[in-house]
């Protein structure tokens, strides 16, 4: 069903001229947990969006010399993924697959070698993220928003990106490093995953939705800008979420991720609109 959003775009501050500019998906989301976060001050639900989506992840330094490794520990509301590597034509072929492309460290070697205190000399390092804890809510950004170099033009990438019903994190995070479930999660993981844009090219995401745990629906885009909607093939696998085996993927750890929402955009980099896929619980 279709949901009147004006007020919602009212308590924004955004006029009725604002509220017709394009923006990311990644952008509304900040402005409204920064809203709700106002309206929240000097209540119980003070903590509510951190509580609910902020996630921990360490950014580190190693010397490949000494092994001495140097961190700073961050927190996240979502995780941003790029769709290609950087200057590559070929798309990575699932979320799985780019997210273990945003825990790859970057190698510090010839003139980019890293400056080793330990060692009192360039060195060179790995440079990366490691993941330490993920929300209970689980907010992914496909980065569908690019820049070509060789027409100088903002561009929409469309190529297809897999994504399961069930999303599996615990390989992400060392045993040692888990924390339990909460009372809250025991009950049963929520789990919202978003297409959205984000911050750097700003960007658009789409992820279909399925009922069966074991299908792995896709997006299958054409790899050419259009304007009209980008379609969506929504697979429905065989219908396994039983108790049985929510309690077999418990058995994994804690970090196990039921799709709940997909926002998609409609349209090309210059414009569009985007609509949702929602769960019915």
């Amino acid at each position: 069903a279709a949901v009147e959003t004006t007020s919602l775009t009212k308590s924004f501050g955004w006029d009725s001229t604002e509220a017709w500019q394009q923006h990311d998906i990644q952008e509304l989301c900040r402005v409204m947990f920064e809203a709700l976060e106002q309206k929240f001050k000097n209540t119980q639900q003070a903590d509510l969006i951190n509580r609910l989506y902020e996630g921990k992840m360490i950014d580190y330094v190693k010397c490949l010399e000494c092994r001495t490794e140097k961190t700073r520990e961050d927190t996240f509301l979502d995780i941003p993924l790029p769709v290609k590597p950087f200057g590559s034509n070929v798309a990575y072929n699932s979320v799985e697959e780019a997210l273990r492309a945003f825990v790859q460290p970057e190698t510090l070697d010839d003139v980019n070698q890293y400056f080793c205190e330990n060692c009192n000399k360039k060195c060179d390092a790995h440079k990366g993220l490691k993941f330490t804890k993920f929300p209970y809510l689980l907010t992914l950004h496909l980065k569908r928003f690019d820049f070509d170099y060789n027409t100088f033009h903002r561009v929409k990438l469309n190529d297809k990106v897999t994504f399961p019903d069930v999303l599996n994190l615990n390989s992400f995070i060392p045993s040692d490093d888990q924390e339990s479930p909460t009372a809250e999660e025991d009950a049963g993981v929520g789990v919202k995953c978003d297409d959205g844009s984000t911050t750097d090219s700003g960007n658009l995401d789409e992820c279909p939705v399925t009922n069966g745990i074991h299908s792995e629906p896709s997006t299958e885009l054409n790899n050419h800008e259009q304007d009209d909607d980008e379609g969506i093939d929504v697979s429905n696998g065989p219908s396994t979420s039983s108790t049985e085996q929510e309690h077999d993927n418990r058995r994994t750890g804690p970090y196990m991720y039921e799709l709940f929402a997909i926002m998609i955009h409609s349209g090309s980099a210059s414009g569009g609109h985007y609509y949702a896929y929602i769960k019915d619980l």
